[in-house]
């Protein structure tokens, strides 16, 4: 009898210290449950359509779209006086006849908008001029009559105060559709500056003029 106990105990014992395999670990659980999960979606980048340039540009043809898609082409012809002849063409107006430029020197740039917000665009022709040995931009300009046809803007020239501490180097362009010029300036105390001017175009009685102001 006393041998039959020990072997109860014994066989007791055994079941009590092997281990559960149907057991499973929280550790265990946990990792499984977590490779089961998806990753989460990568949202899709949008894609973002780059917006249409309104001027094309090459050595001796400028092209510029205005706002309603008629265009001011500047191109570069044949002359045997002068070989920086350019001439001014509008495609889309109904009566419009080709310009003869001023021959200041090789056009710079075309640049088109709608400064005065009547829905029509301008043409405003960049050149590099020769004056007093430095060069200077020139801006020639040309405003939509309702696209029937084109015509020329007076440009104000820039005041003597405007240009105080002048050093070239100046540059021309658009931002959110308003007209700029920027160049360095030598202030009153000599340290160097930087002088921008913001240009406005108004109608006058006998047509429009552009008119720059210091920003």
């Amino acid at each position: 009898m006393k041998y039959l106990y020990i072997i109860f105990v014994v066989i007791l014992s055994a079941c009590q210290s092997a281990p559960d395999r149907d057991v499973k670990s929280p550790d265990t659980a946990q990792a499984r449950e977590s490779s089961d999960k998806k990753p989460p979606a990568v949202p899709e980048e949008p894609i973002i359509k780059e917006p249409e340039p309104t001027v094309s540009k090459r050595q001796d043809r400028f092209v510029g779209k205005t706002v309603t898609g008629t265009k001011f082409i500047v191109e570069k012809v044949k002359n045997e006086e002068d070989e920086r002849h350019y001439v001014l063409n509008g495609e889309g107006f109904k009566f419009a006849k080709a310009v003869n430029l001023p021959n200041h020197a090789p056009v710079k740039d075309l640049l088109t908008a709608d400064l005065d917000g009547d829905g029509f665009g301008e043409a405003y022709i960049v050149y590099d001029c020769l004056e007093n040995g430095e060069a200077r931009p020139v801006i020639v300009a040309f405003v939509s009559y309702k696209d029937r046809a084109f015509g020329p803007i007076y440009v104000r020239a820039a005041s003597a105060k405007m240009l105080q501490g002048y050093h070239g180097k100046d540059r021309i362009y658009l931002e959110d559709g308003q007209l700029f010029r920027e160049f360095p300036i030598e202030g009153d105390n000599g340290m160097p500056g930087l002088r921008k001017i913001a240009y406005h175009l108004t109608a006058a009685e006998t047509g429009f003029v552009l008119e720059g102001q210091v920003l």
